[in-house]
């Protein structure tokens, strides 16, 4: 397991899996607040691998290259000595840190000698490991002196404060930034030597963890690094590594490389994989500004929407501004330009001066766009520092942490590299980074082979998949094709409606009945004429003409609604017609743009088509071996499959996360119910999984688990819930949960198995059977990892259903990767599953025989994907549920006006109460209305 999120020695922080900024989180369609008020639980105990079979042994033997490299140890003779870090002033910054750090060991000599310093490795936070123990007092206080160059300085003032006296023109010698102390102390010793027994075979007594000395080396490895590169949290780029590449907007792609120690059967091996960051361009502000708007020339003015959508480009990055060259950190944009902007100037008798006079007085320097606003370059409310724009240019190597546009994604996924360019940068980003034959690295034990490593794997067969009339297919490469082919569980459609908001689609009624004989032919049935509402996007605001529309519908009540949109994604209509459908009428929507040249082709209807059936509550295909009742995990008992997953904001806002829950109510495990909450930003533990407060009991406790009653309402309103299905309560429940780190496995697998828990003995009391207690399987799907399987030789990718569950997974846990899709652009990426908890007994075959099968349950296409079908399914439920919120959050980040509206010695506001989402309207929550 990686040790990146392991134990981080002295230093104090939250939890695993806990924000730093914890608010109760919200249940969605009750909207009452969700605050835990239970004990502290207990760390999930992970376990290993199932005694009854270690390993599988399903499918044809393979050997894939794996982006690791075999790690030898040479164990130091002497344990390493943690030394707690701690700063008198505080500073967050990493880099900061650093270099800090390193102005203690240049100014204290005697106890950092140059010949120990290789024999150091910090981790930019509160820990120091040394080799050996430093010839130091501990605790000892090392005083410092932090120096630059004098700049010339610029704009000053407000409010009638007067600019303070500071030289005119920088003389080049060095001034006192600041003086500050660190105090080391030491805390505990770690042994190397605990690795080898971390990657040995468990003994009677369990398996040996050595979370400290994997940390250590980690830490090593990152302060090597970090002394070369840009770092950005655990990555490291450089303009060396390969192409850099622009983006749009005024951005550019650089590549680097991710970098762990991981232990592995029987030893010690570093995860390297090619990573891309996108970088902000160091470019003048003025060139960005144009860039991001993609204006022609650079404008005289901005509008107040313009000036704050590019202060959310700006704020937080590093300018270096003319004349002096000094770098300043952008807090703000004004609101004036500099030829109105004023602050009272000592220099001429606290005589009233604009931003732009002071510049020509001063520096000779007239300002050709004076009316664009000013960056704000400081956080002081009595002494703003004001620097018009165009004499700004953005300082090198800064990560763009907005949102990326549509335009730069697809300009993103043109880089990707296929396998065998992969697997050549790979192998000489090893050597281009310095990691073979290290002397800093060998100084702690560490050398690195220089070749990757070889893994066994076996490739599985695809599950047969059945479609209506007993039609049965096995799928070649991850894909197969509705043609000829009937739904297995078609639905009907009485009536319906088409809206047309594209000027460009002269005939809706054509395209309506092009859809339906599309739908006829796959079993789908739509038994009349729609309704055809053809609406001009330019009559008012999104959201009033979705309401003008679902208005003009009332009298026809349809089952469904077909809209026609003008553009794909950026469609302003999108999240009002969800919303509206979704939580007011109740009506199962589906949205669609005529492709550019085609034209609605029978691919793209038939692919309407699969959506359309799963809202309406059909199904497209089941495994044929569900159906049979010969996979043991789904037939030896009634069981539910569940998907877990939380759905976080963009990068830079501040919009609350919302969890998704999905279960299967059928015995194939083909359809779905969801329930959706909010919860507070960045919240990753699923808080609303039980909470006995509530009438409903939870998110968990509305799932019809026991047949005949529901604490809700009565069973016989939900159409499709198990119960009804399968004439008794589930008696296994197997999770399936995306999304979570190694480093959060035993927190927030802990919490949510406590609440299944309790949500049983909860239900189980309502209906007055105590011994209502399914048992329970939990397995975490990463989708987001470092590991690559290569071909030893070519271009192709690796054959769908590959799987390798020895040689590079952990000596002791149950883990395996998985590759189950046809990688088509780039190079595949496994899915990492970890079994962490199971009281269903099954076995290594099993378990992944059921979830290569479940990759191909997932209804909306005809491939198989990358990881199984409820994890997809509740992806999308909550990044679905989004559009319920009425604002966006994207510019709360930006709104806060440090330079000017609140004093950082102040004690930060609060943070908003999360917003509730609406309930769904009528039976929605039983419906894949997400799909």
């Amino acid at each position: 397991m990686s040790t990146s999120g392991g134990p981080s020695g002295p230093s104090t922080s939250a939890a695993p899996g806990q924000s730093s900024e914890q608010q109760p989180s919200v249940a969605g369609p009750s909207g009452t607040a969700l605050t835990p008020s239970e004990p502290e639980i207990q760390p999930l105990a992970l376990i290993g691998r199932p005694t009854n079979a270690k390993y599988g042994t399903l499918g044809r033997p393979v050997k894939v290259l794996v982006n690791f490299f075999k790690v030898d140890l040479r164990i130091p003779s002497t344990p390493l000595v943690l030394y707690d870090v701690r700063f008198s002033k505080d500073v967050k910054n990493l880099m900061v840190r650093r270099s800090m750090m390193k102005a203690m060991y240049a100014q204290h000599p005697g106890a950092f000698p140059p010949e120990v310093l290789p024999l150091l490795a910090y981790d930019g936070q509160n820990a120091l490991f040394a080799l050996r123990p430093l010839r130091i007092q501990s605790p000892q206080e090392f005083p410092i002196t932090i120096m630059e160059q004098r700049p010339e300085p610029a704009a000053r003032g407000d409010d009638g404060e007067a600019l303070q006296k500071r030289p005119r023109q920088g003389d080049g010698k060095p001034r006192v930034k600041d003086e500050l102390s660190i105090t080391l102390a030491q805390v505990a010793e770690v042994s190397l030597g605990d690795i080898k027994a971390a990657i040995s075979p468990a003994t009677a007594s369990g398996p040996v963890f050595a979370p400290d000395a994997l940390r250590a080396l980690d830490v090593k490895l990152r302060a090597y690094a970090a002394e070369r590169f840009v770092l950005v949290k655990d990555k490291f780029f450089d303009r060396s590594f390969g192409r850099v590449a622009p983006l749009p907007g005024g951005i550019e792609a650089w590549t680097g490389f991710n970098v762990s120690f991981r232990p592995i059967h029987g030893s010690l091996a570093l995860n390297l994989d090619i990573v891309t960051a996108c970088m902000v361009q160091p470019i003048p502000v003025l060139d960005l500004l144009r860039s991001f708007f993609n204006f022609n020339r650079v404008p005289d003015d901005l509008s107040d929407a313009e000036r704050m959508k590019f202060k959310g480009i700006l704020k937080n990055l590093k300018v270096a501004a003319r004349p002096s060259g000094q770098s300043h950190k952008v807090y703000d944009l004004t609101h004036e330009g500099a030829a109105k902007l004023r602050f009272s100037n000592r220099r001429n008798n606290d005589e009233s001066q604009s931003v732009a006079e002071y510049y020509l007085q001063h520096h000779s320097i007239t300002l050709q766009f004076p009316h664009l606003p000013c960056i704000s370059a400081s956080n002081k409310i009595k002494r703003p520092c004001w620097i018009p724009m165009e004499l700004c240019t953005v300082v090198d190597a800064q990560k763009y942490l907005r949102q990326l546009s549509p335009q730069q994604v697809a300009a993103i996924g043109n880089l990707r590299l296929k396998p065998d360019k992969r697997r050549e940068d790979i192998a000489s980003a090893v050597g281009a980074a310095g990691l073979v034959n290290n002397p800093s690295l060998e100084a702690f034990g560490i050398r690195i082979q220089p070749h990757m490593m070889q893994a066994n794997g076996r490739q599985l067969e695809a599950p047969v998949l059945q479609f209506g009339q007993g039609s049965t297919m096995q799928p070649r490469d991850g894909q197969w094709n509705m043609n000829q082919q009937r739904m297995f569980e078609p639905s009907t459609i009485k009536t319906w409606a088409v809206v047309c908001f594209d000027y460009r689609v002269r005939d809706p009624m054509q395209v309506a009945g092009a859809l339906r004989d599309c739908c006829a032919s796959k079993g789908l049935m739509i038994n009349s004429a729609p309704e055809v509402i053809k609406q001009d996007t330019r009559s008012g605001q999104p959201e009033q003409l979705v309401e003008r529309v679902i208005d003009r519908l009332k009298a026809v009540r349809p089952e469904f609604i077909l809209w026609i949109l003008d553009v794909r994604k950026t469609s302003l209509l999108y999240a009002p017609i969800k919303k509206l459908c979704e939580t007011r009428i109740g009506v199962p929507t589906q949205c669609i743009v005529q492709p550019p040249g085609k034209g609605f082709n029978d691919q793209y209807l038939t692919n309407v088509a699969l959506k359309m059936n799963m809202k309406m509550r059909g199904v497209n295909w089941v495994l044929t071996d569900a159906i049979k009742r010969s996979m043991r995990p789904l037939s030896e008992k009634p069981t539910m499959i569940f998907g877990l997953d939380v759905s976080h904001g963009a990068p830079g806002s501040r919009a609350p996360s919302v969890a998704a829950a999905v279960a299967s109510v059928d015995s194939n495990a083909s359809k779905y119910t969801v329930r959706v909450r909010s919860q507070s930003r960045r919240q990753e533990t699923i808080l609303g999984l039980f909470d006995p407060d509530k009438p409903t009991g939870g998110m968990l406790c509305p799932f019809p688990f026991l047949p005949g009653v529901c604490p809700i309402q009565r069973c016989s309103e939900l159409m499709n819930d198990f119960g009804n299905i399968n004439k008794m309560g589930p008696k296994r429940i197997i999770v399936y949960r995306d999304g979570i780190s190694e480093s959060q496995f035993a927190t927030v697998g802990a919490a949510e198995l406590d609440a299944f828990r309790k949500a049983f003995e909860w239900m189980g009391k309502k209906v007055g059977d105590a011994a209502f207690r399914p048992s329970v399987t939990y397995i975490v799907a990463q989708k987001r990892n470092n590991v690559r399987f290569l071909p030893a030789q070519g271009d192709r990718n690796v054959q769908p259903g590959t799987i390798v569950d020895r040689d590079v997974t952990h000596p002791f846990f149950f883990d395996f990767y998985m590759v189950s899709h046809k990688g088509l652009l780039g190079t595949s990426r496994p899915v990492h599953y970890h079994v962490l908890h199971d009281e269903n007994g099954l076995t290594a075959d099993e378990i992944q025989h059921l979830t290569h099968s479940l990759c191909y349950n997932y209804g909306r296409c005809t491939r198989a994907v990358s990881t199984v079908a409820p994890v997809f399914y509740a992806h999308l439920a909550a990044t679905h549920c989004r559009n319920y919120f009425d604002h966006d959050f994207s510019d709360l980040s930006s709104e806060s006006s440090a330079g000017r509206d609140r004093d950082p010695a102040a004690p930060r506001p609060p943070p908003p109460p999360v917003p509730p989402l609406p309930a769904f309207a009528r039976d929605m929550a039983t419906r894949m209305f997400y799909c």
